[in-house]
């Protein structure tokens, strides 16, 4: 799994020049396909398959995420940003347990709760697929930056 999730965010880099429109419900379909697979079976190879599917993808979402919140972020300001995005996933990785538990006794165990949270997936993809058309621009940083000289010390 962690091999997945590393693989995952190994990727980002050859994708990052593509726009968040695509990256973004690309990688929150394929961990919704991924609890499918770990929700529609009780055997464990066919378990393994899909927790390797939401790795991967979990891996590629990671600097997704991160890079559309900062990317158009002055250079100055970009180290506040990363912090805040930081401090809301490790907020969000106390919070998961909780919630898990929660739609589990909600859904009646486990592999309803991975079903329920796989329809979240699903749904954030389509929200994020339907919401960003029409913004084409890659996950670059912002045009004033882009120069590598981000004090803009050639300017002066």
């Amino acid at each position: 799994m962690a091999l997945a999730t590393a693989s995952g965010a190994a990727l980002f880099p050859r994708l990052a020049g593509r726009p968040a429109r695509v990256l973004v419900p690309f990688a929150f379909a394929g961990t919704a396909v991924g609890l499918v697979v770990v929700f529609a079976t009780g055997a464990v190879s066919v378990v393994v398959v899909g927790a390797v599917i939401t790795g991967f993808s979990t891996g590629l979402l990671l600097p997704t995420l991160l890079v559309w919140a900062v990317h158009r972020l002055g250079y100055t300001q970009r180290g506040r940003g990363t912090g805040w995005w930081s401090c809301a996933l490790t907020f969000g990785q106390f919070l998961t347990p909780l919630v898990v538990a929660g739609l589990s006794a909600a859904a009646g165990g486990l592999r309803p709760a991975l079903g329920v949270l796989a329809l979240g997936a699903a749904a954030l993809a389509g929200a994020v697929l339907l919401g960003q058309r029409g913004h084409d621009e890659p996950l670059t940083p912002a045009a004033d930056h882009a120069s590598g000289d981000p004090a803009g010390l050639s300017a002066r």
